[in-house]
C-alpha cells in the first residue's frame, strides 16, 4: 500500500497552498506543544523531528522524555488534524526540517469529495496509531516490571 504522503501528494487535485502549505523549521524548534489545541496534522518531507513528553515529578519538577525520532514520511499531529484535540505531546526539531502542514478541515473536506482517497489515509493513519500504540504498550509493561523489580514488589504478587 502507498504511504500517505505518496497517496495524497500525488494526487491532482491535493493541492499545495490549497489543501496543504509547505514549512522550513531550523533545528531546535518547537513545531507543536504538549496540551495545545491543534487542527492541522504534519508530514515529514526532509529531516528529523523528535517527540516528547512532560512528565511532572514530585516537588513540581518535570522531565521531558524522548518517546520517538520521526525522519522523512512520518506523519504526526494525526489527532489533532482529524478530530482537532489537545495535543497529546511535544515534536521538536532535530534536525533542519521541511514539514507538509495539512489543515484538518481542508483534509475532512477533500475526503468528502475524494473517499477513496480518503479511505486509504485512514487506513494508514489507524495503521501508524495502532503501531505507536503497541509500542507505547511494550515500553509502558517493560517500565512496570522494571518498577516491580526495582522496589522488591514482585515477590509479594
Amino acid at each position: 500500500m502507498k504511504s500517505i504522503s505518496e497517496l495524497l501528494f500525488t494526487h491532482p487535485r491535493f493541492k499545495e497552498r490549497e489543501h496543504w502549505v509547505r514549512r522550513s523549521y531550523p533545528e531546535n524548534k518547537v513545531v507543536i506543544t504538549e496540551g495545545e489545541c491543534g487542527k492541522e496534522l504534519f508530514i515529514v518531507m526532509r529531516g528529523t523531528v523528535r517527540v516528547t513528553g512532560n512528565i511532572e515529578l514530585e516537588g513540581g519538577s518535570t522531565v521531558h522524555p524522548g518517546v520517538c525520532d520521526l525522519g522523512a514520511g512520518a506523519v504526526f499531529g494525526e489527532f489533532g488534524g482529524l478530530i482537532h484535540s489537545l495535543r497529546m505531546a511535544t515534536v521538536t526539531t532535530v534536525t533542519e526540517c521541511e514539514l507538509a502542514v495539512i489543515d484538518g478541515d481542508r483534509l475532512h473536506e477533500f475526503f468528502e469529495t475524494h473517499s477513496r482517497i480518503g479511505y486509504q489515509v485512514m487506513l494508514e493513519i489507524l495503521e501508524t496509531v495502532a503501531e505507536r500504540l503497541t509500542s507505547t504498550n511494550r515500553r509502558m509493561l517493560m517500565l512496570l516490571a522494571w518498577g516491580l523489580k526495582r522496589h522488591d514488589i514482585e515477590r509479594h504478587l
